[in-house]
Formats: C-alpha cells, sequence, structure tokens
C-alpha cells in the first residue's frame, strides 16, 4: 500500500489497497490495523472493532479495539484494553 494515500488521507485509495492486500495475505501484519484507522475516520466504529479484532500482531489488536470502544463511548471497557495492553507489553 502506498502510505502517501492514507497520510493525505486519500481513503478510498487506501482502502482498496489494503483490501488487494489483504486478498494476497490475509495475515500481513499490521494491515488490519491501519484498515481499523481507516474504518474509524470513515465513522465505521463497528467496521474498525472488527478490523482491529483481526489484526494479528496482538499488541496492535488491542490498541485499535481501545480506540473503537472509545469512539462507541465505552469508556470503561476502553480503559481496561487499554489497561490490558499496558501489563502485557509496558517495558
Amino acid at each position: 500500500m502506498d502510505m502517501a494515500e492514507l497520510d493525505a488521507m486519500h481513503l478510498d485509495a487506501a482502502e482498496a489497497a489494503l483490501t488487494r492486500a489483504l486478498e494476497f495475505n490475509p495475515r500481513i501484519a499490521l494491515t488490519n490495523f491501519t484498515f481499523g484507522l481507516i474504518h474509524l475516520a470513515l465513522g465505521r466504529v463497528t467496521e474498525a472493532l472488527a478490523s482491529f479484532q483481526r489484526e494479528t500482531r496482538e499488541d496492535y489488536g488491542l490498541l485499535g479495539a481501545a480506540l473503537a470502544q472509545y469512539a462507541q463511548d465505552l469508556d470503561a471497557k476502553s480503559a481496561a484494553t487499554l489497561g490490558e495492553l499496558v501489563e502485557k507489553y509496558a517495558a
């Protein structure tokens, strides 16, 4: 994927590139995380959470889930997910 598309907020082009990448290899690290960020930017929070939950790197999956939960006004759940992230991955 051309990250410039995402940086420039060309979300349709970024989404299309990610879809092609996932068709090629659905286990590419950070692809589902990035897809989740695009969904969040487009206001598709439920789809974002589903993408974050499919992320192959657990740390990024938890981070994304916390973002999506916060966007859904699930503050306590978001805080708990962040707590899990810190507990598992804090250096």
